[in-house]
């Protein structure tokens, strides 16, 4: 694995995070990844960067977002600051090669319809919004999408986010799914 931007901006993944995501794609070298959030674009990058026949997408919201009167949750006070970053788009322009290979899909997810992407993934990453309802919606909805054998990887999992730890407690609980705290990390995988 080799990495681009190896240090992220506060809120971003930690480099142990991102080698683990990337150790966890690389079980799917040709198959479809989806990240729910996507921030600057680090983790995308660095997974089209290491798997160039990844099919990779990604969902977030609108570049020119700036009215959370649009969404169906009003976002936690630390996702309204990655929601209008001034950087947002600094890695999407020095790296345009590799971004241009990416789908990316802009929206709410927690009203974006999900339905032509059902058993349609191998790996998601959620990291998007930390409030309660979206990350219990954007985890139904990566229920619904992944395939079997897949990877669900949710990002945030800390007391730092007690909305993220709820959620995905009442995801585990509802399911009945088992999912397993990566060591030393804030990441979570089924």
């Amino acid at each position: 694995i080799n990495l681009l931007e190896v240090i992220d901006k506060a809120g971003g993944l930690t480099f142990q995070e991102l080698v683990s995501i990337l150790g966890i794609c690389s079980i799917f070298p040709s198959g479809q990844v989806l990240e729910i959030g996507s921030f600057r674009g680090r983790t995308a990058l660095n997974i089209i960067y290491n798997f160039p026949n990844i099919k990779l997408h990604t969902f977030d919201l609108p570049d020119n977002f700036n009215d959370e009167k649009n969404l169906k949750y009003e976002l936690v006070e630390s996702d309204k600051f990655q929601a209008i970053h001034k950087e947002k788009n600094e890695l999407k322009i020095k790296y345009s090669d590799f971004f241009s290979k990416i789908n990316s899909i802009e929206g709410d997810s927690a009203t974006f319809d999900f339905s032509n992407f059902d058993n349609f993934f191998d790996v998601i990453i959620i990291d998007g919004s930390h409030k309660y309802e979206n990350v219990v919606i954007d985890s139904e909805n990566a229920i619904k999408m992944i395939k079997k054998n897949g990877f669900i990887v949710w990002h945030d999992y800390s007391k730092d986010h007690l909305d993220v730890l709820k959620a995905i407690n009442s995801i585990k609980n509802k399911y009945s799914i088992n999912i397993k705290r990566l060591k030393h990390k804030n990441l979570l995988l089924y």
